[in-house]
């Protein structure tokens, strides 16, 4: 540790956030101050899958996406829980 860092005592969570975003860390911190941790008990939130898919839909998808911003198959997925909750 370089120097230590004095936490001030906040009224709310905005007065945090603003500290946090606006505080160097690198001032106090080196790499040795940081340790690995586990997480054994961690289960992946997805499921892997595999669906076979006519090539122009997954080009519409990747197309969509992109315009959008992001990924062909975060999109894909949006796409699957919405038509699963009209299917109810």
């Amino acid at each position: 540790m370089k120097k230590p860092l004095k936490w001030p005592d906040f009224k709310n969570e905005n007065k945090v956030a603003e500290w946090l975003d606006k505080t160097d860390f690198s001032e106090h911190l080196t790499s040795s101050d940081f340790k690995r941790v586990k997480f054994p008990n961690l289960k992946p939130s997805k499921r892997l899958i595999s669906l076979r898919l006519e090539d122009s839909l997954v080009e519409k998808a990747k197309q969509k996406a992109a315009k959008l911003h992001i990924p062909y198959q975060t999109l894909m997925r949006q796409i699957l829980h919405e038509g699963l909750a009209k299917a109810r």
